[in-house]
């Protein structure tokens, strides 16, 4: 599925490309003698390596080093619990509400994880839920549903044109809720 460049750069800030070519300066005494070297590390968000999730994670992943283990998870599914008393744990043992399913790309292990456990291995969630609490169409669920295959490159580009119109034609409205509805039943 081919994404405009908008699109395609916010869904690269949920999933961070397997490199990034990195110019780092290494200064000496000696300005004669600067070294530049490429790293070939993403950026990676600050998490403690103390999280109750990233056992579980490395047990359930084909590498045993989690700087690569946390590559091969990726996020295949969303959904809420709309249950007042949860039914749902996360793997690490907390119970939750907003349920975020991950695939492991090399093994196939799947796993239930809550949206702040899985924010060691995907871009903050909580955005998309918000969405979907408020059955609103937002940046991050456009994203995300582009990304699900859940919706086609035109229907990405209207809803990007029109999601944040506080008026809308009675046809685009129409579209509009179709889309919506699309969305919903699939996230």
């Amino acid at each position: 599925m081919s994404i405009n460049s908008s699109n395609e750069s916010y869904i690269n800030t949920l999933r961070p490309s397997s490199a990034w070519d990195e110019l780092i300066l290494t200064s000496t005494a000696d300005p004669e003698s600067v070294e530049y070297t490429a790293s070939e590390e993403p950026y990676e968000p600050e998490i403690s390596s103390s999280s109750p999730i990233i056992p579980i994670l490395l047990g359930n992943s084909v590498s045993s080093d989690w700087s690569m283990a946390k590559h091969e998870w990726k996020l295949t599914g969303i959904h809420l619990n709309e249950r007042k008393d949860p039914q749902a744990y996360c793997e690490c043992g907390h119970p939750i509400r907003e349920i975020c399913m991950v695939k492991n790309v090399c093994n196939g292990n799947i796993l239930d994880l809550g949206n702040c456990c899985v924010n060691v291995i995907q871009a903050d969630t909580s955005k998309m839920f918000q969405a979907l609490k408020d059955q609103r169409i937002n940046a991050e669920l456009i994203a995300y549903a582009a990304q699900q295959d859940i919706i086609n490159d035109w229907e990405v580009k209207f809803l990007q044109n029109v999601w944040r119109k506080r008026r809308l034609s009675p046809k685009q409205e129409a579209t509009m809720g179709q889309l919506k509805s699309k969305i919903f039943s699939n996230a």
